[in-house]
């Protein structure tokens, strides 16, 4: 997955990026890292940001997820 993917996905989703370091269990830095294209976003987590976005995945879990974290 590219920078420019996961910064798509998240757009699509409206998730900041310090909700995807919360889902993910990461520092909002290594987020940042990823949609800068420093770094290469981990496979798991591309695969959890597809499924998120191809709605396999709801959104009411996902969110509910991000809060309770």
């Amino acid at each position: 997955m590219t920078a420019a993917e996961i910064n798509a996905i998240l757009g699509r989703l409206k998730m900041r990026q310090t909700d995807l370091a919360v889902l993910a269990s990461v520092t909002a830095r290594s987020v940042n890292n990823w949609t800068s294209g420093r770094w290469p976003v981990p496979r798991p987590i591309a695969i959890l940001l597809r499924a998120i976005d191809q709605g396999r995945i709801p959104d009411e879990w996902l969110f509910d997820q991000v809060r309770t974290t």
